[in-house]
């Protein structure tokens, strides 16, 4: 079957590389939000810790 698509899509490995350009910047991207949003939340249970004290 995988081989059928290729087949298929002959000529389009400019496309498919552009595409996995374009997911793995996408996904790098996801990650940094990721790791900024869970800085953001130890920060903020830090916060309410201190404050509870």
């Amino acid at each position: 079957e995988a081989d059928k698509t290729a087949a298929q899509k002959e000529g389009e490995e400019l496309v498919y590389e552009a595409m996995a350009v374009s997911l793995s910047e996408a996904w790098k991207t996801l990650v940094a939000h990721l790791e900024k949003r869970r800085s953001l939340l130890i920060l903020a249970c830090h916060f309410f810790e201190c404050a509870l004290e």
